[in-house]
């Protein structure tokens, strides 16, 4: 198993999220980023994207 690099683990931290996958889309409205759910479906995925461009 390969480690995590010293950055990711320290983004991961402040992020508070305990490891992959980790997912976040940052946008013009929403600069600190939104957080995607862990088990990520199509429609999760689509839904936080769509309300970035809105």
């Amino acid at each position: 198993m390969s480690a995590l690099h010293p950055q990711g683990e320290a983004y991961l931290a402040r992020e508070q999220a305990f490891g992959v996958p980790f997912s976040k889309i940052y946008g013009p409205a929403y600069p600190g980023g939104e957080t995607l759910p862990r088990e990520m479906t199509m429609t999760d995925f689509l839904t936080t994207l769509e309300a970035m461009i809105q």
